[in-house]
């Protein structure tokens, strides 16, 4: 969905990788946040396994601080458009509770 980065002055929006699964397993495990998910696995092994599907890479976006903020992953959220025009889009998204340790 998102073929480039896009940047602010504090965040950056990019596209999903395979290696964001330790990143973004951090808050999607915890209990306030998988509340809201419709599942996630109960191991690190087996979410590397669910985050790398190839659909699921390709609709989610990734949430980071800018790079002079520290770019610590925040968040993600899937996108994919709901119609054949890219104007009419889902969106749903976890996003971290605290910022992790050295981030200002």
């Amino acid at each position: 969905m998102l073929d480039r980065a896009l940047h602010t002055e504090r965040l950056t929006l990019r596209p999903a990788v395979l290696s964001d699964a330790e990143a973004t397993w951090t808050f999607r495990q915890l209990s306030v946040v998988n509340e809201w998910l419709t599942g996630c696995p109960a191991d690190i092994a087996s979410y590397r396994e669910l985050w790398g599907d190839p659909e699921r890479l390709a609709t989610t976006v990734v949430v980071q601080l800018a790079e002079a903020r520290g770019a610590h992953v925040i968040g993600d959220f899937m996108l994919r458009p709901t119609t054949q025009s890219l104007d009419d889009c889902e969106a749903r998204h976890p996003l971290m509770i605290k910022e992790p340790p050295g981030a200002s």
